[in-house]
């Protein structure tokens, strides 16, 4: 894992160690990509559990053969596990999590914005950003 550049603006969207396809698989999509870009994000990580069977590689894919996604130098990486975990989630500009009491704690410790998911009738994932929940 490579160290943020000062003009990298990265989202990290992770689940522990649990199997979390719906968020997982949310995120792994072209207008989500779309939108980060739209937002000014440069870069977005999925960390996706040891145990999930969904891997994210639409995005990925779009990204390395798609031209505006090139233009853009918009990347995508998705792991499972990473031993640098603590330095990827710090550098993040935003967090995206499934809202585990670990992945929480960790969020807030390390002073990111945080994003938690709530569910609708639908059973649909929805993204919900709190900028200001650390006092940013």
């Amino acid at each position: 894992m490579e160290q943020k550049k000062p003009e990298e603006k990265s989202v990290l969207v992770t689940v522990g160690s649990t199997q979390f396809e719906d968020l997982i698989e949310a995120v792994d999509t072209v207008e989500f990509g779309e939108l980060l870009v739209e937002k000014g994000y440069t870069k977005l990580l999925i960390q996706f559990g040891p145990l999930g069977k969904y891997e994210p590689h639409l995005l990925e894919e779009c990204c390395r053969t798609n031209q505006e996604f090139k233009n853009k130098k918009f990347t995508v990486e998705a792991f499972r596990m990473n031993p640098e975990f603590g330095k990827i989630m710090k550098s993040a500009s935003l967090v995206i999590s499934h809202a585990g009491k670990i992945r929480a704690k960790l969020t807030i410790t390390n002073h990111n914005h945080v994003a938690q998911r709530i569910w609708d009738n639908l059973r649909r994932v929805k993204i919900i950003v709190a900028d200001d929940c650390c006092g940013k």
